[in-house]
């Protein structure tokens, strides 16, 4: 079977991805302190276990590097839609 570059969309790819948003306007030392709790919980031989038992691997990031996934993920998908020109009905 071919790969999907191979027939024909080179560089396609697409990965689903969880993460946790806090409300507007959240301190930036709370986001922090959030952010180096979930850090440590992800890193828990349990929670690891059963996340692969899903197929899902986990992989923590800062703040920062969270939203330029999110922003570089929008534009991607809005390209996209633009593109094929997808509406809904």
């Amino acid at each position: 079977m071919p790969t999907i570059a191979e027939s024909g969309l080179p560089g396609y790819e697409v990965n689903g991805w969880y993460g946790l948003l806090a409300p507007a306007r959240t301190s930036g030392p709370i986001v922090n302190q959030l952010n180096a709790e979930i850090q440590e919980g992800l890193q828990s031989p349990e929670l690891q276990e059963k996340l692969s038992a899903l197929g899902v691997e986990a992989a923590g990031s800062t703040p920062a590097e969270f939203e330029k996934l999110i922003k570089t993920d929008a534009l991607k998908w809005q390209q996209l839609i633009k593109r094929l020109k997808i509406t809904m009905e």
